[in-house]
């Protein structure tokens, strides 16, 4: 995985995570929905405390499973209002 300055993120240790994206595509921001990556990623955390990690994932990665999940959206990409 690289940033967009070509640094490598391979100096951030890695643990296998289930990855789920909160997203919604309403005009209101009302209804949330969920996608989940249907497999284990190994994706690099750091630790924001004692309890918590944070994992670094592509945006790209992230608009891949809110389409698998929600096909639907696709078809409102030119007049939908979307968060994630």
């Amino acid at each position: 995985m690289e940033l967009d300055d070509g640094n490598q993120l391979g100096n951030i240790p890695t643990r296998p995570m289930r990855v789920k994206v909160l997203y919604t595509f309403d005009l209101e921001n009302k209804t949330t929905c969920l996608a989940r990556f249907p497999n284990t990623l190994d994706i690099p955390a750091v630790a924001i405390d004692d309890q918590s990690q944070v994992g670094v994932i592509e945006l790209a990665q992230c608009i891949d499973a809110i389409i698998a999940a929600s096909p639907e959206i696709v078809s409102k990409l030119d007049t939908g209002d979307f968060t994630i």
